[in-house]
């Protein structure tokens, strides 16, 4: 199976995009959250859009630092609290970056921005899909979170 250049053009925007904002996210090791951002989407090689994380994780090893977060990162900022003991108690740092480029950065690698992002997987996969669903409330949660963030300044 080979990825699409479209899914490349993505994880490297992806992983630009996290570079560039790695250390306002509170992750100070930028070269790690590119290669993070990089390599994300990897399990496309092996698996459908419906099992890409799974199976990106067990490429990277489950139990490794980038397999943790490439196996959560198609999960909401909810279902990965649900999970708790899974990955951990707390959303780490690295945890927000992944979620906030993947859903800032379109097929083509740009970094568009939530709406913009959103209507891109609604138009593709349905406002009525899983995908579409865990991006709203991904998204919904980030910008919460920005939020209270900037009110708590």
């Amino acid at each position: 199976m080979q990825i699409s250049n479209e899914r490349m053009a993505h994880m490297h925007g992806v992983a630009e995009w996290m570079y560039e904002h790695a250390e306002e996210y509170g992750c100070p090791n930028k070269d790690e959250m590119y290669l993070l951002g990089l390599i994300h989407d990897i399990g496309y090689l092996y698996g459908s859009k419906e099992e890409h994380e799974q199976k990106g994780a067990e490429l990277l090893g489950l139990d490794t630092y980038y397999g943790r977060f490439v196996q959560a990162h198609g999960l909401t900022p909810q279902e990965y609290m649900d999970c708790n003991g899974c990955f951990g108690s707390e959303i780490p740092n690295e945890m927000i970056l992944l979620w906030t480029a993947d859903m800032m950065v379109d097929l083509s690698g740009n970094a568009v921005g939530f709406k913009e992002r959103l209507d891109d997987i609604g138009r593709r996969h349905g406002t009525g899909s899983k995908p579409y669903r865990i991006c709203k409330e991904t998204m919904l949660w980030l910008e919460n979170r920005k939020a209270i963030d900037f009110l708590s300044q």
